[in-house]
This record gives C-alpha cells, sequence and structure tokens, in this order.
C-alpha cells in the first residue's frame, strides 16, 4: 500500500506564514479604521474656534499657515528653553501636521499622548508668553 504523504514544510516556511498571516490582519485592522474615517465629516476641525482665531477665521486658514505660526513660535521661545526644540520633528513637522488619530492604534494614541504630556509640561512655565500659546 503506498500513501501519500506530504513534504514536510522547512520551519522557515512556517515562520514565512504566521508573519504573512500577522501582516494581513494588521493590514485589515488598518483598512477598517480608513473606512471608519471615511465616513466622518473632516471640515469639522477646521470649523472650530481656536485659542488664536475665532471659529470664521479658523476656517479660512490653512494647517499649513497654523503650522509655520507655530514652528516660528516653537524657535521663539527655545531662546528660553532650548529643550523645546526636542520636540520640533515629532510634535512640530509637516507629518505631524497630517496626521490623523483616528487611524492611529490604541498603542500608537498612547505614544502621541505621553509625547504631549512631556511637551506640555516643558512649555508650561512659558504659558504667561504670547507665543506658547501659538505652540498650542
Amino acid at each position: 500500500v503506498l500513501r501519500s504523504v506530504a513534504p514536510a514544510r522547512p520551519r522557515e516556511a512556517w515562520r514565512l506564514d504566521l508573519v504573512s498571516t500577522a501582516m494581513a490582519s494588521e493590514l485589515k485592522r488598518q483598512l477598517q479604521r480608513l473606512k471608519e474615517a471615511s465616513g466622518l465629516p473632516r471640515r469639522h476641525l477646521r470649523v472650530r474656534p481656536s485659542l488664536l482665531y475665532d471659529a470664521k477665521d479658523a476656517a479660512d486658514i490653512s494647517t499649513e499657515s497654523v503650522l509655520e505660526g507655530a514652528q516660528a513660535a516653537l524657535e521663539s521661545l527655545s531662546t528660553t528653553d532650548p529643550k523645546l526644540l526636542d520636540f520640533r520633528e515629532e510634535l512640530f513637522s509637516a507629518s505631524a501636521a497630517k496626521l490623523d488619530r483616528a487611524l492611529l492604534t490604541e498603542a500608537e494614541n498612547k505614544e502621541l499622548d505621553a509625547k504631549l504630556e512631556r511637551f506640555l509640561l516643558r512649555l508650561s512655565p512659558l504659558l504667561r508668553k504670547p507665543l506658547a500659546v501659538e505652540v498650542l
């Protein structure tokens, strides 16, 4: 009696299958978050009043303009506290301005919250300065 036996797969092949499955699952979760976020109104962020502008003015100001103002204020405040510049890339870059928290995982949001908390603690002694409000 002849039996058909499938050849044994090397251990690396099993690992690749596990990695592929994990990557597919993560991709599926990301696509689901994108799908859910795509149904949300995006303009609601631009019409909400801010610390610097009323609702009407805020709606007419681009994210890039707000970012440029915040970057300039950060640079000026760094003469008082140079450690503020440590946050320039992670919180005041063009990529940071385009970040959509709705698309981040819970862990990524917690990490961002921790960065923001560290920044706010560093900034808090300077909050009486008008430039500090521009940074916010």
